[in-house]
């Protein structure tokens, strides 16, 4: 069984649609959450599905405070 067999996985594209931000900042933020191993509920990645790489977007809907810090903090560091 796949770990997306739960929750609602969306591709990194349709996820920045609906949060409203640029789909570039998304997909470079979840890369983020991959490699340092934060928010493993929210990001997935297996190169064997299409898309590699997903957000659960319910899980995010549920726990929009700490996504939202998250990523505010990595876009801090970015800048």
């Amino acid at each position: 069984m796949s770990r997306r067999s739960t929750g609602y996985w969306a591709p990194t594209s349709v996820a920045a649609e609906w949060l409203g931000e640029r789909h570039m900042l998304v997909r470079l933020f979840a890369f983020h959450c991959r490699i340092d191993g934060k928010l493993p509920e929210a990001v997935h990645h297996d190169p064997t599905l299409r898309p590699a790489t997903a957000l659960n977007t319910e899980w995010i809907y549920e726990n929009f405070d700490e996504w939202s810090a998250a990523y505010a903090a990595w876009r801090r560091r970015r800048h």
